[in-house]
């Protein structure tokens, strides 16, 4: 209880003699050896590790000497609040570890090192390991008052998914706190709306949900989607789906070949609860893009959050493709203009309006008085409203022009963003311009009053290129976010074919020369399968800038020995402590 971990000699020559003593910060309450293989190249090669569970909740692991057994290379991970118990298991083939804690852990060796993922179950009392014809490698363990068994599968991966089956492909979300439900808006073009082909069919007596034989489970529906339709026809619904479950509670039909655009929660000035707000347009075109006119239309929660009750609609000119709440108010983008609207008791009532954006408003983000529009050509637009004059002022834009998909705001003058051409990027208004935008009494209004400034060459500032990087996918989604509590914030971004990715910040200068250095030394030592220059790649519209490719440096691992050791002499280190590195930066995020 001196919170020492010892290690003892079990030589017949000087038994139980020490051999090294390693102080940790809280008392150990679990302890197990594991022999792990450091290299998928090379079976043979391995370690012996030491796995140490601290009171504290932390997962301690030590590299061991096989010869003098010294204690080198620690390193921890935060497991819950519980003191982290050992299990040893078989997976794969190899020795792998099973740590139980408020959750169950699972360590083992994949692409070269050692890594430990949460398990997605609940909280084991005891466990072991268990193998059957059956099952090979599993887990036995207690839960309660109940005996489960498990079997680990999907090792490696990151996230846990579990899907929910939408009836259209989905737009919008927006994520109720208050009530634990998630409102969806969907829209299909070119098919025919559900409740036209529930009425087709009831007249014939056959039931909607009844299956036939020959058919796969869950209908044609489910296996080939919407029936198709005429080109111009739209099916949309929004669904209230509950977030524990996943079951859809609800359900609200778009009518007249409306369909769902935007939809965001905003909390009214004298409201006392958030109320659901969801742009939608009629008769919509892709190209060219228009429509016949579109709503804006509120809803509040009924019956606990499990259904929508529709307050007022209010009419719009153009397409509504984005919704920001904004002091009491809201902020919808419309076509070419930003609106900002009032709550009112029969419709929304607008307030203020800037008509100075080039093509097609489909991102908005605020930060203060402060309001950050993404164009749908021309790359953001920076622009202050002012109470005194309820004016709209565009103070700033980007000189590259940019086919903005998806932004968010990092601080006052910073906001990250991503292209329709698979780039993600950060711009940044310049600190001198940002100075004199506050200091202006007139908010950027006496510079901007020339119209939309297309003869000086649009906004009065201009954007500094701070960050570029391809990554060879369209983004459809950008946040700021945490991935585990007490993790660092990072730049989350999901992209159209399924990848979710992460920006993580380097705020001292020897982490940013350090991954710099090996990002280079793994372009000239490992290259691309199919031969293509990867700083070209990734390099594709504009030249990369400050950003460090996370995949490639996590390609060491999967070196062989002697170039792992020679790139880790470069850096003036030993392989062992580029591993750490590499972990390290990976536990900060998840």
């Amino acid at each position: 209880y001196d919170a020492t971990i010892r290690i003892l000699s079990l030589d017949p020559q000087d038994c139980l003699g020490p051999l090294a003593v390693q102080a940790v910060a809280a008392v150990p309450s679990s302890m197990l050896f594991v022999n792990v293989s450091t290299s998928d190249l090379d079976e043979e090669s391995g370690a012996l590790y030491l796995q140490a569970g601290l009171a504290n909740g932390i997962l301690l692991r030590t590299e061991i000497d096989a010869v003098t057994g010294q204690l080198s290379d620690t390193r921890t991970r935060f497991l819950g609040t519980r003191p982290p118990r050992m299990v040893g298991l078989r997976i794969q083939g190899k020795e792998a570890l099973l740590a139980l804690s408020s959750r169950p852990w699972v360590g083992h060796a994949s692409e070269g090192r050692f890594m430990v993922s949460p398990i997605s179950y609940e909280a084991l009392s005891y466990a072991s390991g268990f193998s059957s014809d059956q099952c090979p490698e599993a887990i036995v363990g207690v839960a309660g008052n109940s005996l489960r068994i498990l079997v680990p599968e999907h090792l490696g991966g990151a996230f846990n998914a579990t899907g929910c089956r939408l009836r259209y492909t989905p737009r919008a979300m927006a994520i109720s706190e208050d009530h634990k439900v998630v409102a969806v808006g969907q829209a299909d073009c070119g098919v025919v709306p559900n409740r036209f082909v529930t009425a087709a069919a009831a007249p014939g007596g056959e039931d909607d949900d009844m299956e036939v034989e020959g058919e796969p489970e869950g209908g044609r529906e489910v296996q080939l989607g919407a029936v198709r339709g005429p080109a111009d026809q739209w099916g949309s619904c929004i669904e209230v789906i509950d977030a524990a479950t996943l079951k859809v509670s609800s359900r609200v039909d778009m009518e007249d070949n409306f369909a769902v655009t935007s939809m965001s929660l905003a909390r009214f000035e004298g409201q006392e609860r958030d109320l659901l707000v969801v742009g939608c347009a009629r008769n919509v075109t892709l190209q060219p893009r228009g429509c016949d006119g579109g709503e804006v239309r509120v809803y509040s929660f009924a019956e606990g959050g499990k259904s929508l009750e529709l307050v007022h609609a209010t009419s719009v000119t153009d397409v509504p493709r984005c919704i920001e709440p904004f002091q009491g108010r809201v902020l919808v983008g419309v076509g070419k203009a930003l609106v900002l609207y009032e709550m009112g008791k029969k419709q929304l009532l607008k307030k203020s309006e800037c008509r100075k954006f080039p093509h097609f408003v489909v991102t908005v983000e605020t930060a203060g008085d402060r309001i950050y529009c993404g164009d749908a050509q021309e790359s953001f637009h920076f622009c202050r409203y002012r109470w005194e004059d309820n004016q709209i002022h565009v103070f700033a834009d980007d000189v590259i022009p940019r086919y903005v998909t998806a932004s968010v705001a990092l601080d006052y003058n910073t906001v990250v963003g991503g292209d329709k051409f698979g780039n993600i990027f950060v711009c940044r208004l310049p600190a001198d311009a940002s100075r004199e935008v506050e200091d202006d009494p007139t908010g950027g209004g006496l510079l901007a009053a020339g119209g939309n400034g297309a003869d000086r060459g649009g906004a009065p500032h201009k954007l500094d290129p701070a960050c570029s990087f391809h990554l060879g996918d369209t983004v459809t989604s950008v946040s700021r976010t945490t991935m585990q509590p007490g993790g660092k914030e990072v730049v989350l971004y999901v992209t159209v074919l399924g990848e979710i990715g992460a920006l993580v910040p380097l705020t001292s200068k020897e982490d940013a020369d350090f991954f710099s250095h090996l990002e280079m030394h793994l372009r000239q030592d490992n290259p691309p399968l199919c031969g293509r220059d990867h700083l070209s790649f990734r390099s594709s519209y504009n030249p990369v800038r400050n950003v460090i490719d996370g995949g490639l440096c996590e390609q060491f691992s999967q070196l062989p020995r002697e170039v792992q050791a020679r790139i880790a002499e470069e850096l003036d280190r030993t392989p062992g402590e580029v591993l750490k590195k590499l972990e390290d930066m990976r536990n900060k995020i998840m």
